[in-house]
């Protein structure tokens, strides 16, 4: 979660010479997503925070989070 938070989607549907070992989590989900891509018309992600606003706020990491959005 970590990875596709700082680096985006784009490790998901990005380039297809990335390490497959690097993080089963993403591997799973590309092999899916190319596997059943005739059925898919566009993908949802919802992300749900669980943790305590106030710190999230101020953490140093949030803007590199939010970059994408």
């Amino acid at each position: 979660m970590e990875r596709l938070a700082k680096d985006g989607l784009a490790r998901v549907f990005g380039s297809a010479n990335q390490d497959p070992q690097q993080n089963d989590l993403l591997s799973y989900l590309k092999k899916d997503l190319k596997e059943h891509r005739e059925l898919i018309d566009r993908v949802y992600v919802h992300f749900v925070f669980k943790g305590d606003v106030d710190a999230a706020e101020r953490s140093e990491g949030l803007p590199n989070r939010l970059a994408g959005c």
